[in-house]
């Protein structure tokens, strides 16, 4: 069954997309948005919208289809002169009339800050309740300008890709969650208040999620392509429908009591998988990519099913997580003993202490990324020594501590 479907506006437009955002692309045809099909009209090469101004109306009908509408999600945004950033928080720009199967109608204003707001968007002035229309994506993680590092820093580039000469984006998507599930949603109607609102495209979801809100992120390990020989700086995740950090690889594990264990990775041991933290929703594709080529894919929802087992090479490690503190003491006088204990999955992925950095200078040979206390020798959080257990938490026998530290506060749950 069909997921997501795009309306085709093409019978109901009736005004063309001019907003001039330098370098910023204007969307024609079909496009995915956050992973879900839009489908932007055109006329004699021009892309076209709805444009519903104040006192006016327009209506969009629906064809009934056999599974119930879960969601509509609208790609819109408001026209006024007033800059972005000035525009009257609150103010009613316009309302969605959503008509039933059984002559009921569902009336819900549309208000500027909240579910829509001024275009052309620009970095800080977005609604609460919806989205912008281009996906967030990552900062180039290894070169860059020295100017450039506390944008780096966020690991985030805001709707947009890192080094491209537009910024900004043309609409801002909001989902509406129908709650009336038990009758056809035949008719849309956009009612015009006190603003200019333009409408480039609609999606109809019949999926049971808000394909706007993903949910937390949770670890993804994704083992190697087969003969693999690179040192996993090639290989990437990402999600159509959601978020996906850095990669970090992971190399392969010494056998439990291996002595050398504890100060890190063995830096010519071999490149077993890399993992990094995604975020989806429940019909997200988590896909692993090589030097930008897709080798491995999985559904998230399979993903979170089969946890451990995974799906096609790719897993999710984190399950859960416990509040963990930890006391190391001397078997002879019972006293604490001061060392560093570090905890880790199976695969290998640090667990940081509660509070501190997920990464240390972000895995990167760099002095100024960050400034604090924190150390992770080999991508291992400061550790003395460890032992897997793989039915439970880590356990720790106390020995000689060279130094002393915080312990950890929060562990995974194993």
């Amino acid at each position: 069954m069909v997921d997501y479907e795009a309306i085709d506006l093409a019978p109901f437009v009736n005004a063309r997309d001019d907003l001039e955002l330098p370098d910023v692309e204007v969307w024609r045809g079909r496009a995915a948005l956050h992973g879900l099909p839009f489908l932007f009209a055109e006329r004699g090469g021009d892309s076209m919208l709805l444009r519903v101004e104040p006192g006016k109306a327009l209506a969009v009908p629906l064809e009934s289809g056999v599974a119930p509408v879960r969601t509509v999600t609208f790609a819109h945004r408001t026209r006024d002169n007033m800059p972005p950033s000035f525009a009257p928080v609150g103010r009613e720009n316009a309302a969605y009339v959503f008509a039933f199967s059984d002559g009921e109608t569902l009336r819900v204003p549309v208000r500027e800050g909240f579910e829509i707001a001024v275009g052309p968007g620009e970095w800080g002035a977005r609604p609460s309740l919806a989205v912008p229309d281009r996906s967030d994506s990552l900062p180039e993680r290894e070169h860059g300008c020295f100017g450039d590092t506390g944008e780096r820093q966020t690991e985030v580039v805001e709707a947009g890709e890192w080094g491209a000469v537009g910024y900004g984006w043309r609409y801002f998507l909001w989902s509406w969650v129908n709650p009336r599930l038990e009758h056809d949603l035949v008719r849309i109607e956009v009612e015009g208040r006190e603003a200019v609102v333009e409408i480039g495209g609609v999606c109809l979801g019949f999926a049971d999620e808000h394909p706007l809100e993903p949910e937390p992120a949770r670890v993804v390990v994704a083992d190697t392509p087969a003969d693999y020989q690179g040192d996993g700086s090639d290989l990437a995740l990402e999600v159509d429908r959601g978020t996906a950090g850095y990669t970090t690889a992971l190399v392969r594990q010494p056998e439990a009591g291996d002595p050398f264990s504890v100060w890190g990775d063995a830096g010519d041991a071999e490149v077993a998988g890399v993992y990094a933290r995604v975020s989806s929703v429940d019909s997200g594709t988590v896909r692993l990519l090589a030097d930008g080529e897709q080798v491995a894919q999985a559904p998230w929802s399979g993903l979170r099913t089969n946890g451990l087992t995974g799906v096609g090479g790719l897993r999710v490690t984190e399950l859960g997580r416990n509040w963990v503190r930890t006391t190391i003491v001397d078997d002879a006088t019972g006293e604490p003993v001061p060392c560093r204990v570090q905890f880790s999955s199976l695969d290998g992925v640090p667990y940081q202490p509660h509070g501190h950095h997920q990464h240390v200078n972000s895995d990167l040979p760099s002095w100024h990324v960050n400034v604090g206390a924190d150390v992770r020798p080999r991508r291992r959080w400061a550790p003395v020594w460890r032992r897997r257990c793989p039915t439970g938490p880590i356990v720790a026998t106390p020995r000689a501590a060279p130094s002393s530290s915080r312990s950890p506060t929060a562990s995974p749950r194993r």
